[in-house]
Order: structure tokens, then C-alpha cells, then sequence
């Protein structure tokens, strides 16, 4: 787990609260180069979150394969993903649709919603806010 979470704040991803039984992970030569985590969403949901490939192993597919990975594990629960809303369509091949707020189930919700905050926050610091998508894929699919 220290490994993943070495690997996620490199990357800038928030590693507090994580739970080690929800990941995938891959590793090569003894060191963790990516990992997704599927969070509980309740209702029988998950939400694919975390996906974090290591800079020096971008462009070999292997968040494709991570992604594959961890959806061979939803079955045929209900998957949610939170993404910055110019992504929605690269992830239709996954079978991935766009739903709205009230769609999701409420730990999908809320973590939008702390997106959403970031976003304030970003226009604060004199950023270009990021707009974000709530996609589900419903269990079977792709």
C-alpha cells in the first residue's frame, strides 16, 4: 500500500482513505507502475477512481489494460466513473454512457461534488475551472 500510495502522490492524486482490497495493481522489476482502485458506491455500485499510470510507462496501453482489469471485477454491478467532461467519449468503447447528478448513487455524488469545489477553488488561484461527467456502464456491458 506504501507503494500505491508513493505512486498517487506523485501523480497528484488525493492517496488518503484508500483501502488496498479495492485495487489493481501493476508492477514490473519490484516497483508498483500503475494501479486503479474500485471504490464501493453502494447499491450494489462500484466507482473505477484512481487510475494512476507511472510517467515513464505512459503510451504502452497500460491504463487500457489497469481499466480492462479492474471492469473484468465489476461482474454485473453498476460501475461509475468521475471524469473531466472533455474525456466522455473515449470512454463509450467501455460502455460507459453519461448520466445525470441524480443518477448516481450518493459517495459518486459527493465525490463530484468535492470536484466541483476543486473547481471553485482553481477559479480562485486564477485557473480554468474543469468540468466533470458522471458516467455509468451498467454491469454486462462491453
Amino acid at each position: 500500500m506504501a507503494a500505491v500510495r508513493a505512486l498517487m502522490h506523485g501523480e497528484r492524486v488525493n492517496p488518503t482513505g484508500l483501502d488496498w482490497r479495492n485495487f489493481v495493481v501493476a508492477a514490473a522489476e519490484g516497483a508498483v507502475i500503475g494501479c486503479v482502485q474500485l471504490r464501493p458506491a453502494g447499491l450494489g455500485a462500484v466507482e473505477v477512481g484512481s487510475l494512476v499510470v507511472r510517467a515513464d510507462r505512459r503510451g504502452g496501453r497500460l491504463g487500457s489494460r489497469l481499466f480492462a482489469a479492474a471492469l473484468s471485477r465489476v461482474g454485473a454491478r453498476r460501475a461509475f466513473i468521475l471524469i473531466a467532461a472533455d474525456r466522455e467519449p473515449g470512454f463509450a468503447r467501455w460502455g460507459f454512457r453519461t448520466v445525470g447528478l441524480a443518477a448516481a448513487p450518493w459517495p459518486v455524488r459527493r465525490n463530484w461534488l468535492l470536484g466541483q469545489a476543486g473547481s471553485v477553488i482553481a477559479v480562485a488561484r486564477g485557473r480554468r475551472p474543469r468540468r466533470l461527467a458522471i458516467l455509468e456502464r451498467t454491469g454486462g456491458e462491453a
